[in-house]
């Protein structure tokens, strides 16, 4: 064998978690969305990698936020319910906070469905501007159909 020592299979996969972290602060946007893809395909559920996840509900790339939106409720990470509000009701781009409803829809903590709530409640239809001849609506009436469509799965 070369007289290469063979590692057991919970230090291979402790190595490539903290590779896979340390991608987390590249400067390349591409590195992170694929760490982020990958922390989520190995279903990691130590408590201080999600938490690392959750921060990046807060990168300048809407590309990193909407992937973590999605791997953090494909993880069922309840610590990130309170960062996934703020995506939701805050987030500048529309398909991360559609990916945020869709993660606080498999949540189903009562904070999630609060914010749901509130969501449907305040995005409502966008004003016409009649002056204008090309109308478009932005993405609140997606956000605000995902916010419903998230509060049917919750249920009651």
């Amino acid at each position: 064998m070369c007289g290469v020592q063979p590692i057991n299979r919970s230090e291979g996969r402790e190595a490539v978690i903290a590779a896979l972290c340390g991608l987390l602060e590249w400067d390349n946007s591409l590195s992170r969305c694929c760490a982020v893809r990958a922390l989520g395909k190995l279903e990691v559920s130590d408590a201080g990698v999600r938490q690392r996840l959750t921060k990046l509900l807060h990168d300048p790339d809407p590309d990193v936020r909407l992937d973590t939106a999605v791997i953090l409720g494909d993880l069922m990470a309840t610590e990130g319910v309170e960062s996934l509000i703020e995506s939701l009701l805050t987030d500048p781009e529309g398909e991360v906070r559609i990916e945020a409803a869709r993660a606080l829809s498999k949540l189903r903590t009562p904070e999630a469905v609060e914010a749901l709530i509130r969501c449907v409640r305040e995005d409502g239809l966008p004003q016409l501007d009649l002056s204008v001849d090309d109308l478009e609506f932005g993405d609140s009436l997606e956000v605000q159909g995902q916010a419903l469509e998230a509060l049917g799965c919750i249920g009651d």
